[in-house]
Order: C-alpha cells, then sequence, then structure tokens
C-alpha cells in the first residue's frame, strides 16, 4: 500500500513560500541591478534556487545529504544578508533549511540544526545592520522561523499519523483476510474430524456387529439341519444383532442431520430430546436447567450430543427408566452438566475394551475439545454418574 510522506503533502505549501522567495528576490535585484556585486548576488540566488530544486532528490537518496544542503543554504544566506546589508529580506533564506531539518531529521538533530542556523542568522544581522534596526530584526525573523518550522512539525505529525492509520488499516484488512481463510481452513477441518469420528463409530460399533450377524446366519446355516433348535437360538441371536446394528446407524445417521441446538438454543433442544425418550424408549428424564442464556453456537452443539448420547447408553445399558440431566448455566466464568442414572453401572476400566461403551470414549472427545473435564463414576449395580465441566473464555461469554 503506497502512503504518501508528509513532504509530499506539503509541497503546495513549499512552493507557494519559494514564490514568495523569489518574487521578493526579483525584487531585490531590480533594486541592486546598479550595484558593483551584481552578479555576484544573482548567482548565489540562482545557487540558492538550484539547492532548493535539487534538495528534495537528494533527501529522497540519502536524507544524511540534507546535512551538506543544510550548510550551503546558510552559507549562501549568510552571504547576502552580509554583503547585501541594505536589505534584510535575505534574513528568509534561513527559513527553509530549518524547515526541512524539522521534516527529515530526527527532532534532537532538528532541533541542532535550527538552534545553530538561528544563531547565524542573528550574528549576520548584528554585523550588517546597525544596532538600533537589527533589534528588530532580531526579533521578527526568528520568530518567523519558529512559525514555519512548528507548522511544518504540525502537518509532519499529521501526516505521520495518516500513515500510521492507513498502514493499521491495511494491516487489519490482511489480517480480516487471513481470518476468513482460517475460519474456512477450521470448517474443513472440523468437518473431516466429524466424518473421521463418524468413520470410526461406524467400524467400531457397526461394523462389529455387521460380523456378528455374519458369524452367526454361518452358524445357523450349518447347524439348521443338525441342530434346529440351536439354529434358531442363533437365528434369535441374528435378529437382536441387526437391531442393535439398525439402532446404531440410526444413531449415526441423526447426527449427520443439522443440529437443532445451535438453532433453537440448548434448553428448549434438551426438552424436546427428553420428550423425545420419554415416546420412543419409556425413558423418564429429570431435566433441570438452571438459567437460560444462550452460548456459542458450537458449545450448545456439542453439550446436546453429549447429553443425547449419555442418555443413549442409558437406554442400551443401564436397565432403567428414569434419569436425571442437569444443566447449570448461570456462571458467567464456566458451563456444567450432569447425568445420573441408578442402573446396572459398570466398570469404567473396562469400557474401552466393549464395543457397546464406545459412546463414552465418544462422548469425552467432545468434551476434551472445547477444552473442558469429563468424569464418569460408576460401580456394578450403583449406577453411573457423568459429570462435564467447561470454562467459558471472556470474549464468549456475552454471546
Amino acid at each position: 500500500m503506497h502512503v504518501r510522506s508528509p513532504r509530499r503533502r506539503l509541497w503546495i505549501a513549499y512552493v507557494a513560500l519559494y514564490l514568495v522567495f523569489a518574487a521578493a528576490a526579483a525584487r531585490s535585484i531590480v533594486q541592486l541591478r546598479r550595484e558593483p556585486d551584481f552578479g555576484l548576488m544573482v548567482g548565489f540566488l540562482g545557487f540558492y534556487l538550484f539547492l532548493l530544486v535539487i534538495e528534495p532528490y537528494l533527501t529522497a537518496r540519502d536524507v544524511r545529504l540534507l546535512h551538506v544542503v543544510n550548510a550551503l543554504e546558510t552559507a549562501v544566506a549568510m552571504v547576502l544578508v552580509i554583503e547585501v546589508g541594505e536589505l534584510d529580506f535575505f534574513s528568509l533564506l534561513f527559513i527553509p533549511p530549518c524547515t526541512q531539518s524539522i521534516l527529515n531529521f530526527p527532532r534532537r538533530t532538528a532541533l541542532v540544526w535550527i538552534g545553530l542556523i538561528i544563531v547565524l542568522m542573528v550574528f549576520a544581522l548584528l554585523i550588517s545592520f546597525p544596532l538600533s534596526e537589527s533589534i528588530g530584526f532580531v526579533i521578527i525573523y526568528p520568530t518567523a522561523i519558529f512559525l514555519f518550522t512548528s507548522l511544518s512539525h504540525l502537518a509532519k505529525e499529521a501526516g505521520e499519523a495518516q500513515a500510521r492509520s492507513e498502514a493499521l488499516l491495511a494491516d487489519l484488512q490482511v489480517a480480516n483476510r487471513k481470518l476468513r481463510d482460517y475460519a474456512a481452513q477450521v470448517e474443513e477441518l472440523a468437518a473431516a474430524s466429524e466424518r473421521n469420528r463418524l468413520a470410526r463409530e461406524l467400524h467400531d460399533s457397526v461394523t462389529q456387529i455387521i460380523f456378528g450377524l455374519t458369524l452367526s446366519a454361518q452358524a445357523a446355516r450349518i447347524l439348521i439341519d443338525r441342530n434346529p433348535a440351536r439354529a434358531a437360538a442363533e437365528l434369535d441371536h441374528l435378529q437382536v444383532l441387526a437391531q442393535s446394528a439398525l439402532s446404531e446407524m440410526r444413531e449415526l445417521i441423526q447426527e449427520l442431520h443439522p443440529h437443532s441446538a445451535a438453532q433453537e438454543g440448548l434448553a428448549p433442544a434438551l426438552r424436546r430430546l427428553a420428550e423425545k425418550q420419554f415416546s420412543e424408549n419409556g425413558l423418564a428424564v429429570d431435566l433441570r436447567i438452571k438459567g437460560e442464556r444462550r452460548l456459542p453456537a458450537h458449545i450448545e452443539t456439542e453439550l446436546f450430543h453429549i447429553v443425547q448420547e449419555a442418555l443413549n447408553n442409558i437406554v442400551k445399558h443401564a436397565g432403567v427408566d428414569r434419569a436425571l440431566v442437569a444443566v447449570d448455566l448461570e456462571d458467567p466464568n464456566c458451563v456444567s452438566l450432569r447425568v445420573d442414572d441408578d442402573g446396572v453401572g459398570f466398570d469404567p476400566a473396562q469400557a474401552r475394551m466393549q464395543p457397546g461403551h464406545l459412546g463414552l470414549v465418544s462422548m469425552r472427545e467432545r468434551v476434551e475439545a472445547l477444552g473442558g473435564k469429563l468424569a464418569i463414576e460408576s460401580q456394578p449395580a450403583k449406577g453411573t454418574h457423568l459429570a462435564a465441566e467447561i470454562a467459558l473464555e471472556q470474549e464468549v461469554q456475552h454471546v
């Protein structure tokens, strides 16, 4: 992004200032054209104007060259003031090196140059004019230098501030584009992660059930002539496995549908889920929700699926018709979830080895993906107690 420099912003003011100098110099030339040193004066003025013209190009290459230009311009101004004592106007020629210093040098270097130039100008005025006249000049021209350099400094600060603002805006635009790209990448990674999770669950649960179906079908085929009773038992087992596979597939297919929790809110979605569990599975869910505030959509979606998976596990394994689901949304720093049942329970250490409990792994992965913690307490014949706590970052607490 191209940012205009403070000097370029002031080029109109410089042109106007140089035109004033040129007009006054022309007036001086007219007044002094009959003086013996007229040719020398014109030569110095021409050299001074030459320095003004080449100064921007020299400093654009190396700002250190401005030291040389300042020294030459100051020397020319002193010669003209001292040699042409009749015209005090030439004291204005001390102004350009002062303004160039304030615009191009660091503040300390610029102040050193300005102080030196004012001292030399005062010295030239004192030796060129009577004391009664030079006192007034010593007040007027340093004041003019102060005004010009102050305005130049303000213009420089304004230009630099706008340049910083434009650079910051450009950086923000780049950052915004990067954030959009990152968001798209995160969405793709999330979709890939969800596909991988579903594939893993298909492999770990449904595939094993289908493998069991195959073995039972082969056994029934072998036993159908030799032992019809045992073949019938294998067929009954085959039917149970088929129903289990159908149930697993239904759950996975439901997870592929759009998440209603993100659309209607966590509390309404959980109430609807509790009603569905009772109507379809006869599980009475005691749903207790403290607070009605909304959470970020991805957190509500994951919490909904954690509860859904926990209730499905209760239906399949707990052997009870009642369950407790408690959600606390009142704490501004975190959200907590609890799912309890008084069912048959299990040994958590052995759960990972059993396909029917793979939902526990899925729930733990969901909680950990949100930066939370999941605790599962269970013993045979003593029920199961699941507790999850997810900290909320400060910037998302007011979503």
